[in-house]
């Protein structure tokens, strides 16, 4: 009898030592839920505990994430504890999608637990900011307020990379829950990349709730009082719009761009229009020369034209040549000068005839000094002929010497310059094409 009474003393001791054990170990990390109650409990989170760190050894990718995913679905609260201690070992196997899957859990049942660990020094820096943003997000999705004063510390956070991801999970996560507040948020901070993030993830979320008619209506239904705001919101929200539906997305710009909330969301639709794979270069041009004359008509020339010139540089000077016997019309004066620059690297000779219709006179010369550079670099002894006779201002010719003399030469072969044609042996060539990028 006593040695039965001494044995079931010595497994209660046993318990209470191995529970107090477990529940320092976690003491370790901040704030932990209740460390199991009885020996029972501690086997099975070690069974699991190692469960999951041999999911994580798993060596396909997709596997892996769609077996932990699977896993946790199943789990809940009285799980946490083991999620914790995969998280705090750094467990082999654990990336970045495997950390935000096991934070998105931990957050869900834990979030102060999760916050004290999530913005501590003990995440690993690949992971800590996906774990940061897993943590703000899932918590936003149902409590958008409590999570603030984290994604407020870390808006001022010295990086250019950090704050903008994190205020875009914020806004996610918030938008996700449904509640009201998320603009006027974003309207409350000081104008940035960061806000400026901000607001496309809000356009993003929104496309995706409402579509296309919806998210219009929010632009036009913002009040008009707050006329900054308004205007910022339109301006990021225009290039996530093209995305979804182009014909619609211009269509509004047209009905509605001319307002002051619509200043510069041309520029940007038509910039994001020139990034798309499919574009037709020529299909943005025909659309702007149609927007009313001005600045940001100008502005948005220019820019169509430069992105053009990056990523097709060989087509734009197709374009080009057909317009140097041509007349140019008034909407292309802006962007003349780089289309002359792409077609210089073809026929400099011809690059310069193009620029003679650059208006105004000084934005000529500007375009003649970047083409003669560009010229003298690649062929020196023509480009002096052409220096010496083409009776430029003695200005451009200065200008040109001397940024030949202090740019690097150039790194491309030289081209081979033909002949100054005749005026009358240059044919006029078909009117204008629709040329697609990396069109031969």
């Amino acid at each position: 009898m006593l040695n039965t009474a001494r044995a079931l003393v010595f497994l209660l001791t046993l318990c209470i030592g191995v529970g107090v054990g477990w529940a320092l170990a976690q003491g370790k990390a901040g704030p932990q839920p209740p460390a199991p109650r009885n020996l029972v409990e501690l086997e099975r989170d070690q069974a699991l505990y190692g469960e999951l760190r041999g999911l994580l050894l798993e060596p396909e990718t997709l596997t892996r994430v769609a077996l932990l995913s699977a896993e946790l679905s199943k789990m809940g609260p009285e799980d946490l504890d083991s999620v914790a201690a995969v998280l705090e070992s750094n467990a082999l196997g654990l990336g970045q999608v495997e950390a935000a899957l096991l934070v998105r859990f931990w957050v869900t049942y834990d979030p102060e637990g999760a916050a004290g660990w999530a913005t501590s020094s003990r995440v690993q820096v690949p992971v800590r900011l996906t774990v940061l943003c897993a943590l703000v997000e899932t918590w936003a999705s149902f409590d958008p307020e409590a999570p603030i004063p984290i994604v407020d510390k870390y808006l001022v956070y010295p990086s250019d990379l950090v704050p903008p991801a994190v205020l875009s999970a914020f806004v996610r996560g918030w938008y996700a829950s449904g509640q009201p507040g998320v603009l006027e948020y974003l309207r409350a901070l000081e104008p940035s990349k960061s806000r400026s993030r901000g607001l496309t993830t809000y356009a993003r979320a929104s496309l995706g709730d409402v579509g296309f008619d919806g998210t219009a209506q929010i632009l036009l239904d913002y009040p008009r009082e707050d006329y900054r705001f308004r205007s910022q919101l339109w301006r990021y929200a225009a290039p996530e719009m093209l995305r979804e539906d182009r014909e619609k997305a211009l269509a509004f710009c047209s009905a509605y761009c001319d307002r002051f909330e619509g200043a510069f969301v041309r520029v940007r639709l038509s910039r994001e229009w020139m990034n798309e794979p499919d574009v037709v270069p020529l299909e943005v041009m025909e659309w702007l020369s149609a927007a009313p004359a001005g600045q940001e008509r100008d502005f948005a020339v220019q820019q169509a034209l430069e992105i053009w010139s990056i990523d097709d540089r060989e087509s734009l000077a197709d374009w080009g040549l057909e317009l140097v016997q041509a007349p140019v019309e008034p909407w292309l004066y802006p962007g003349l000068a780089i289309v002359a620059a792409a077609v210089a690297y073809e026929d400099p000779y011809q690059a310069i005839e193009l620029v003679q219709q650059v208006k105004p006179e000084s934005a000529r010369n500007q375009a003649l000094a970047r083409i003669g550079t560009f010229f003298i670099r690649n062929d020196p002894e023509e480009a002096e002929v052409w220096l010496t006779t083409a009776g430029l201002p003695s200005s451009v010719v200065a200008r040109i010497r001397q940024d030949s003399v202090e740019s690097p030469a150039s790194v491309e072969m030289p081209v081979e310059v033909p002949a100054k044609p005749a005026p009358s042996s240059v044919g006029v060539r078909p009117g204008l094409r629709a040329i697609r990028p990396n069109s031969s």
